[in-house]
């Protein structure tokens, strides 16, 4: 499920419930044990979507100058 969620970013528990063959409940209990962990947090669609745009309207020398990154 990490692994998954590190590959393919954001998802629903429904989301990941298909893509590794777990049914809703099961996906609904592991990513609620990963974020009581710490290993994930839950966010809305809005967030998502906000920090996708964010991403998106940054310049490639922003990017490198965030990450320390060059041109």
């Amino acid at each position: 499920m990490l692994e998954h969620l590190t590959l393919h970013g954001p998802a629903t528990s429904a989301t990941l419930a298909r893509a590794l063959g777990l049914n809703t409940g099961s996906a609904s209990y592991h990513l609620r044990e990963l974020a009581r962990y710490g290993f994930v947090e839950e966010t809305t669609e809005a967030t998502v979507e906000e920090a996708a745009e964010e991403t998106a309207a940054e310049t490639p020398a922003q990017t490198a100058a965030q990450t320390g990154g060059g041109l």
